[in-house]
Parts: structure tokens; sequence; C-alpha cells
């Protein structure tokens, strides 16, 4: 019992030496172990940093798979939409076309001073219509010459007929 009581004061001096201040009697805690529990804390720290850059990357490539899946919406929209502006441009096309029908241009009508509209209308069922193709008179909607009055040309004469009917009669 004596030995046990003297190793249990044996350990208590120790420790009571370890948490002492007197470095001859208290030589620290072992470098060893010190080494070792620095060497576990890199580790975790190198764990925590591999999986936090691993975290990130995972992020950053789902935002870009994100955008990817936008930018191929956008593009799919933008060629529908380039469809249906090629569609809208043969239409309006068409019927710029279509409503063109009726007109009719005159090229070498002279070009009287102070000509007006009724008077260039006249001219035309007159000059034209009657005298040259030997018609009736037609009802003429609307009828204006082409560009600016130079001395030396004639200026064209564009007309729309009131009725489509009398457009084919002159062709």
């Amino acid at each position: 019992r004596l030995c046990c009581l003297l190793d249990i004061a044996v350990i208590c001096l120790r420790k009571l030496l370890l948490l002492g201040g007197d470095i001859k009697t208290n030589p620290g805690p072992d470098t060893a172990l010190i080494l070792k529990q620095l060497r576990e804390i890199a580790a975790d720290i190198k764990d925590i940093k591999e999986n936090r850059l691993v975290e990130i990357k995972k992020k950053k490539v789902d935002a870009l798979s994100n955008l990817k899946e936008k930018v191929t919406s956008c593009q799919e929209r933008l060629t529908h939409m380039n469809q249906v502006v090629l569609t809208l441009e043969r239409k309006i096309d068409d019927l710029e076309n279509h409503s063109r029908r009726p007109n009719l241009a005159i090229f070498g009508l002279p070009e009287p001073e102070g000509e007006n509209s009724g008077s260039l209308e006249t001219a035309v069922n007159k000059g034209i219509f009657q005298d040259l193709l030997e018609l009736e008179p037609v009802a003429i909607e609307r009828s204006h010459r082409l560009g600016r009055p130079s001395p030396n040309k004639k200026r064209p004469v564009i007309l729309r007929l009131l009725n489509t009917r009398d457009t084919t009669l002159i062709f």
C-alpha cells in the first residue's frame, strides 16, 4: 500500500511540476507530440481547403451549365425570330406588289408648264387612252409624276386606276 501511495504521490508531483513555471524541473510538453498535432491540424486544414475548392468548382460548373442552357435557348429563339422576320418580309413584299397592281407607269408624256393633277389626268385620258389606245376614258384614282422637275427630262407619270379591270383592258 505504501508503494501505491508513493506512486500516486510521484505522479501528482510530476503533474504539479508540469503545471508549475520552473523550467529546470519542468521540461514542458513533448516536441514529438506537438509536431504530430501540428501535422494533424495541417492535414485537417488541407482537407477543408480541398473540400471548399471542390464545392466552389461544382458551383461554377453548375453556373456555366445554366448559362449554356440560357444561351442555347436564346439562340433557338433568335433563329425562330429570324424565320418569322423573313416570312413577314416576304408577306410585306407580296402585299406591296399586290397593292401596286392597279398602278400604271407612263413614260415620255410631255410635261407642260404649270401642270396639276387635274390637267395630268385629262392629258392621260385624252392623249394616251383615247387617242393612242382607242379606249373609253377610265376613272383615275390618283396620278403624279416621279422625281423633281427638270427642264431637259420628261418625268414618268404614275397613276392608279379606280377599277383593276381597266388595268387588264389596257394590257
